[in-house]
Order: structure tokens, then C-alpha cells, then sequence
């Protein structure tokens, strides 16, 4: 949503769709660590998740890639289903606020 060069958003699009399915690296090392704020800001929001989960005492029933695929390890209940997609969503929230709090900043990164 910051970057304004068409190569470079085309690019940063491209990797987070492979992020879904739990490729990261393309994401990691071709967007976040040009930016060292934008990193941050995704470690700070991987971190709200792991707290959550620790919190709500979540656990997989398998052992697997995770996101999308790894929705399958949390299916032994509609509630434990239901507080995995919280997880995700407080990740991701928690990141895209910290992100956005630092636009003006990034922009200038990015761009």
C-alpha cells in the first residue's frame, strides 16, 4: 500500500500471496528487510500472536507448514478453528497498525 513504484508493488504483491501458503522468504528478504521498520513491525506482530496463543493455550494436533495449509492441524474443534483465525487476524492487525503509525517514514524507505 506504500510503495508507489508499479515494479517494486508488483513485486511485494507477488511475494505475500506465496506468504499465504507459508513461503516466506521472497516477502522477508524482497520487501521487509529493505525496510528495517517494516521488519520490525512484523516481528512485533508475529509476537501479539504467539502471546495469544500462549494465552488462549492453542495447540495444533499435527506438525506442519502453517497459515493456510496449516488451518488443517487446527479442525479437532470449531472453537479451536475459531481461535487459530484470531491468531492470524491479531498478527496481522497488530503488524498493519504498527505499519501504518510509521507510513511517512517507510514511504521514504520504500521508495
Amino acid at each position: 500500500l506504500l510503495i508507489r513504484n508499479k515494479l517494486k508493488r508488483s513485486n511485494a504483491l507477488s511475494s505475500t500471496a506465496s506468504t499465504l501458503f507459508g513461503i516466506t522468504e521472497p516477502l522477508l528478504f524482497g520487501v521487509n528487510l529493505r525496510s528495517i521498520r517494516i521488519f520490525i513491525s512484523g516481528m512485533i506482530g508475529g509476537a501479539a500472536g504467539g502471546l495469544l496463543t500462549s494465552i488462549l493455550g492453542l495447540a495444533a494436533t499435527g506438525m506442519g507448514i502453517t497459515f493456510v495449509p496449516g488451518l488443517l492441524l487446527y479442525t479437532a474443534s470449531a472453537w479451536t478453528f475459531i481461535q487459530y483465525i484470531l491468531v492470524i487476524a491479531v498478527s496481522f492487525a497488530v503488524a498493519f497498525i504498527l505499519v501504518r503509525l510509521q507510513a511517512k517514514t517507510i514511504k521514504e524507505d520504500l521508495n
